[in-house]
């Protein structure tokens, strides 16, 4: 399971278990409700790292990318493993190391 998979797995158990529907985590993390269900169902995966910063903050969940160049690499990072045409040493590192500031 790659981190959107697990990001997205996350989203949902968090969402149910503070009893918000889609729309009212859409609405405190200023997002679309479908882009929520979208994750959820494995429709779409999150590629902006903002967006799933503001998600991830509306339901409590700590991690740690905070700063503005962490979330502009992570977010190159997303787009890449979303295009699946970067595929080097490199990013697969970064994108183990967002892994482990997620859980």
């Amino acid at each position: 399971m790659d981190i959107r998979e697990e990001i997205a797995k996350r989203v949902k158990e968090e969402r149910e278990q503070k009893g918000l529907t889609h729309g009212e985590l859409a609405e405190r993390a200023g997002c679309s409700a479908r882009i929520l269900e979208y994750w959820e169902s494995g429709k779409r995966y999150a590629t902006d790292i903002r967006v799933i910063d503001r998600v991830l903050k509306a339901l409590g969940i700590e991690w740690r990318i905070g700063s503005c160049a962490d979330l502009s690499s992570a977010n190159s990072d997303f787009q890449s493993a979303e295009e699946k045409s970067d595929d080097t040493e490199e990013r697969r590192e970064r994108m183990k190391n967002l892994m482990r500031s997620f859980q």
